[in-house]
């Protein structure tokens, strides 16, 4: 009995899809119908399990890009809240915000951002503080 290579192995599987027998490709290939419908199973599962993956990810893809229109008009519809609020501010609370920013900035960045950069921001938003006080 022969073993079939790799290439052989698709070209039965695909002659098999295609609506041969698997007893006259058995045959013609000099392999047990057994073993060749043992590979063909395999085959079958390996690329039917592909073929669930694949759906699965252009299910995921379909979400979201329907869901991307919907995001992108809350984002707009807060941004142009935010720049409302800010249109309003007082230099007092743009400040204020800043250093708020600053802060998380800081906070999320504590194990990765350098300390002279923690000094330039303070420095900057303090600058700006005492920019407006001696105003």
């Amino acid at each position: 009995m022969a073993r079939l290579t790799s290439r052989q192995r698709q070209a039965v599987i695909a002659r098999y899809l295609a609506g041969e027998s698997i007893a006259s490709l058995a045959k013609e290939y000099n392999i047990s119908r057994q073993a060749l419908a043992k590979q063909v199973k395999q085959e079958k599962v390996a690329e039917s399990l592909q073929k669930v993956t694949n759906e699965q990810a252009m299910t995921m893809a379909a979400f979201i890009q329907s869901k991307k229109e919907q995001t992108q008009d809350i984002i707009e519809a807060l941004l142009d809240k935010l720049q409302d609020k800010i249109d309003k501010a007082s230099f007092k609370d743009c400040i204020a915000g800043i250093k708020d920013l600053a802060s998380l900035y800081l906070e999320r960045e504590d194990n990765t951002i350098d300390n002279t950069v923690k000094v330039v921001i303070e420095r900057k938003v303090q600058d700006l503080t005492d920019e407006r006080d001696n105003e």
